[in-house]
């Protein structure tokens, strides 16, 4: 299987300045995820309505922002495993934040999680790395990087052509 992933911004919760870019990148996915409080309101989703069409998948990432307990079936630790993203994690005068992230990354998850590291991606330069905390160089990491992180359940698979896919399975063990 193969894609892409757009991450797309929607500022402050108004749709006007939403960009004609944001809205062809929602036009052309097939999935739609927008991040939503537990209770299920999601102003992301809020904001991108009028471009969701009915036949589009969707996905809420769920999680827990700072009050209440959260539903996930690893409860609070899972939740907070489960999904770590970082856009705009550096630029050329700003690298000391990846190098910090990198240091807690090998501080605490495991040597082998995969960090999906996509630069400009859409783009004419866009690159799609699999790496693990300790290749992560903060020299190779710009502001037209995104940065996601695997959880404890993510898994990786060589396809033929030798490249690495990444996905975690749909289901959480209990805890």
């Amino acid at each position: 299987m193969s894609g892409r992933l757009y991450g797309v911004g929607l500022g402050p919760g108004d749709p006007s300045p939403m960009t004609v870019r944001a809205v062809e990148a929602i036009a052309q996915a097939d999935v739609i995820a927008c991040h939503s409080a537990r209770h299920g309101r999601s102003i992301a989703r809020s904001v991108a309505a009028r471009n969701i069409r009915a036949d589009h998948g969707e996905e809420r990432l769920v999680y827990p922002v700072t009050t209440g307990a959260t539903d996930h079936p690893g409860g609070c630790r899972g939740a907070v495993d489960d999904f770590y993203a970082e856009d705009n994690p550096g630029s050329r005068g700003r690298t000391w934040q990846v190098g910090k992230a990198r240091a807690l990354l090998l501080e605490h998850r495991a040597p082998d999680t995969p960090v999906v590291a996509a630069r400009d991606v859409g783009g004419a330069d866009e690159r799609v790395r699999v790496v693990r905390p300790a290749e992560l160089d903060p020299a190779e990491v710009d502001v037209r990087t995104i940065l996601l992180v695997g959880s404890s359940q993510t898994r990786t698979v060589r396809r033929g052509g030798g490249d690495e896919v990444v996905w975690r399975p749909r289901r959480y063990p209990r805890t």
